[in-house]
């Protein structure tokens, strides 16, 4: 009976790890082939419109050391990707193109 018990328990284990490692590939697969289809356009801090200059101005951000600056159209957005050099290595600073802040993330 403990044979019994021990194998069910093997098996689901086993089945559930196996769903589990194929729902996290489907996911970078989603993630990998959504930031490949972004089109990214190297710009100047002037190019941008004056109100996402502001939101800039006036972010937390605005006195580290900014080392390129895109702006990132996809299917069904539009933002501006500020890349920042700092003592940690370097961070992607996005603002939408009404000058809010959307996010911050670590670089490679």
């Amino acid at each position: 009976m403990k044979r019994i018990i021990l194998g069910v328990l093997a098996v689901a284990t086993f089945g559930l790890t196996t769903v589990g490692f194929a729902h996290a590939n489907y996911d970078n697969q989603i993630t990998e082939r959504s930031v490949a289809d972004d089109q990214k356009t190297e710009v100047s801090f002037n190019d941008l419109p004056a109100v996402v200059q502001e939101g800039w101005n006036q972010s937390e951000y605005e006195t580290q050391s900014l080392e390129k600056i895109y702006t990132v159209k996809s299917a069904d957005k539009e933002y501006v990707e500020f890349i920042l050099k700092t003592e940690d290595g370097k961070k992607a600073i996005q603002f939408d193109m009404d000058g809010k802040f959307i996010t911050e993330n670590s670089v490679m």
